[in-house]
């Protein structure tokens, strides 16, 4: 008989080299069957690209599982394309996209976006013409892309905090530079099933938006890879680890 969950291991915010020590600790204590991995961004630091490769062999101990990620501010775009060639054939990368599978008999669907800022930080507005406007266009396409999945199982994947709800030990005055809450309504109207992101290494593990969790699994924050189950019915979270 077909299981009735899906298990999840979640992280972000590595930033290789500094976290690799942190990671390798993280990851020989898991003990957890999962059947995808969520990286959630900043798996280097300061686009340091030779060194993604090395956290994917150690989190390679984890088991042939599919790992799905998305890109952090720190994997800068200069190198998004060179990680897309280097590594695409080990990892699923969605920047603005979607995947669907299925898992022991269930359907699961994941929009995976780098996210989006209330307020981009003084490089970005002097570096990227219109990155306000591309950061709300960008609101509407993850809701477009989720409105379209027809799974048992819907999740969104982001870099940047998909609301402040999950901020709370981060001073309140860097809010708009960790994320937008733009996402929050396309939380509560599609009722995903889970929501997961990174970037902020002293906020809060978890916050519920309606019926769905979302959780910030950046590495600095838990000390420990994040695992999630989740059943197959939206919003349906079982438990965490």
């Amino acid at each position: 008989m077909d299981k009735l969950s899906i298990n999840i291991i979640a992280t972000s915010d590595i930033h290789a080299p500094a976290g690799l020590s942190l990671l390798r600790k993280a990851t020989s204590s898991v003990n957890f069957d999962a059947d995808i991995m969520i990286l959630a961004g900043d798996l280097i630091d300061r686009g340091k690209k030779e060194y993604y490769g090395e956290v994917l062999r150690i989190l390679d101990s984890l088991g042939d599982i599919p790992k799905i990620a998305v890109f952090g501010n720190d994997e800068f775009d200069s190198i998004k394309e060179d990680l897309k060639k280097e590594f695409g054939g080990e990892i699923i990368f969605l920047d603005d996209g979607a995947l669907t599978m299925v898992i022991s008999g269930i359907s699961v669907g994941i929009v995976g976006t780098k996210g989006s800022l209330e307020r981009p930080t003084s490089w970005q507005r002097s570096n990227i013409p219109g990155i306000s406007r591309i950061y709300e266009e960008r609101i509407s396409t993850i809701g477009k892309l989720i409105s379209e999945l027809k799974t048992d199982v819907r999740i969104l994947v982001s870099h940047y905090a998909p609301t402040f709800r999950t901020l709370a030990g981060e001073d309140p005055s860097t809010w708009k530079f960790l994320g937008h809450r733009g996402y929050e309504e396309i939380i509560v109207k599609n009722k995903l099933s889970l929501v997961v992101h990174g970037h902020s290494h002293r906020g809060l593990r978890k916050a519920v938006i309606g019926s769905t969790p979302v959780y910030n699994v950046a590495l600095p924050l838990w000390k420990e890879l994040v695992c999630i189950s989740i059943s197959a019915s939206p919003a349906g979270l079982n438990s965490f680890f």
